[in-house]
C-alpha cells in the first residue's frame, strides 16, 4: 500500500525525483471561486462540456493543478502561463523545466511532476465492461497472451495495470494514441518497458502505485529515478 503524506507548504523540485500528488473531490462542493485562477482558454474549454459534473470536475482539477504548480515555482496560480509544445503536450512558459502531467477519473486525480524529464501519469476507475475487447484491440501480442493466461479473478487488476502503464507512457512521450498502444510492450512485477519502436527502453522508469481503492494508477518518466514523493492534496489548500 502506498503511503501518502500531507502536501507540504514549502516545495522544491529535485532532479531524479517524481512527485505524485493525489486529489479527491469526494465531499467537495463546487463554487465559482474555482474559476478565479483559470485562464480564458480554460474557462472556454470548461464551458464546452455537455454535463455540469464534467465541467465542474475539469474546473476544480485545473484550479488544483495551477495551485500545485504555482507552489513549486513560487508564484500565484493565476500568473501561470501554459503553452503547447511538441505533439501538443502542454508546458509551463514560466518554467519549462518543471514537467507535469494530470490525469483524472471520476472524482479522483493525480498530478505528476518532475524536473527536466518527460513524465506521464494515468488513473482509471476499475470496470469490467469491454475489458476483453479493449485488451484485444490495444494490447501487444505478449501483453494479451499474458492476460489471457491468468485465472479469471486476477484479470481485472492485471488489465488495469497494463492499461494505466501504457497510458502513462504515451502521455509522457506526448504522442498519445498516435504512438499506437499495440506498438510497445509493458512488463509487470516489476513494472518495466520491455519493447517500444524507436525508443531506448533503458531511458524509462514505469511504475504503478495506489491512490484509492477501486482505482488503478501508474506513472512513466524518461529518466532513472532515485526517489518518489507521494503527497495528498487537500482542497482547503486553495
Amino acid at each position: 500500500m502506498t503511503q501518502w503524506y500531507d502536501f507540504p507548504q514549502i516545495l522544491t523540485c529535485k532532479p531524479a525525483t517524481v512527485y505524485l500528488i493525489g486529489i479527491s473531490l469526494a465531499n467537495v462542493t463546487f463554487s465559482d471561486n474555482f474559476l478565479l485562477s483559470l485562464s480564458q482558454f480554460e474557462k472556454e474549454k470548461a464551458a464546452k462540456f455537455k454535463f455540469d459534473i464534467h465541467r465542474e470536475r475539469y474546473i476544480m482539477f485545473h484550479a488544483c493543478l495551477r495551485d500545485i504548480l504555482a507552489r513549486y515555482i513560487k508564484t500565484q496560480p493565476e500568473l501561470l502561463q501554459f503553452d503547447i509544445g511538441l505533439h501538443k503536450k502542454p508546458y509551463l512558459k514560466n518554467n519549462p523545466a518543471l514537467q507535469f502531467n494530470l490525469s483524472h477519473s471520476e472524482n479522483e486525480a493525480i498530478v505528476a511532476i518532475t524536473l527536466n524529464a518527460d513524465v506521464g501519469v494515468d488513473i482509471e476507475k476499475k470496470k469490467t465492461s469491454n475489458m476483453d475487447e479493449l485488451a484485444e484491440r490495444f494490447f501487444s501480442e505478449a501483453e494479451f497472451a499474458y492476460l489471457n493466461a491468468l485465472p479469471t479473478d486476477e484479470r481485472i487488476n492485471t488489465f488495469y495495470q497494463f492499461w494505466t502503464h501504457k497510458e502513462a507512457f504515451i502521455k509522457a512521450t506526448g504522442l498519445g494514441l498516435s504512438q499506437g498502444l499495440k506498438n510497445f510492450t509493458i512488463g509487470l512485477n516489476p513494472s518495466r518497458l520491455l519493447q517500444a519502436h524507436d525508443v531506448d527502453i533503458a531511458d524509462w522508469t514505469i511504475q504503478d502505485f495506489c491512490w484509492k481503492d477501486d482505482f488503478a494508477s501508474a506513472f512513466a518518466v524518461k529518466q532513472s529515478i532515485e526517489q518518489i514523493n507521494y503527497y495528498r492534496y487537500e482542497l482547503s489548500c486553495l
